[in-house]
């Protein structure tokens, strides 16, 4: 199985085990490369608030 972004909001994958398609929520830390050379790395993180971020997984060639 092989899985590649399809676009910003899917992931498509090879051989695709399931019936359909299916939402996957996971949260997400965005750290800007200033803030961990200023801070490090670790202060940085956990100065960030998490974001969630859905992506749509699927078949190879689906974005629908």
């Amino acid at each position: 199985m092989e899985a590649n972004w399809l676009n910003e909001r899917h992931i498509g994958l090879t051989h695709f085990p399931f019936t359909g398609a299916f939402e996957v929520t996971v949260p997400t830390k965005i750290v800007s490369k200033c803030d961990i050379k200023e801070k490090g790395i670790i202060v940085a993180y956990k100065d960030v608030p998490s974001v969630f971020r859905t992506f749509k997984i699927g078949p190879m060639g689906s974005t629908s």
